[in-house]
């Protein structure tokens, strides 16, 4: 069951969240929705799903960020000397 909470008592992700997820015990430093459901739920005591949190963190300005897809073999020297040297 979800408890409910006004916006005064309830948890503020800016003041909640340190800029790195893994002080929280978390191995990456990625910040999801499950993730920040944990946290929100570990230190105001309020379980929230998933959902309900993003609509909270838009309903306060934030917005979605995904990390640009770059592949594990990408090779920035060899990019730079191609751009500086074979580019048409």
């Amino acid at each position: 069951m979800t408890a409910r909470r006004s916006n005064t008592s309830a948890c503020r992700p800016a003041r909640c969240l340190p800029p790195a997820a893994p002080k929280h015990g978390f191995d990456t430093d990625h910040w999801t929705l499950a993730r920040i459901t944990t946290v929100i739920e570990r230190l105001a005591g309020v379980a929230y799903h998933p959902g309900h949190v993003w609509k909270l963190l838009r309903r306060m300005g934030w917005r979605l960020q995904r990390p640009a897809r770059r592949a594990v073999e990408r090779d920035e020297q060899a990019i730079a000397r191609w751009v500086a040297e074979g580019w048409p």
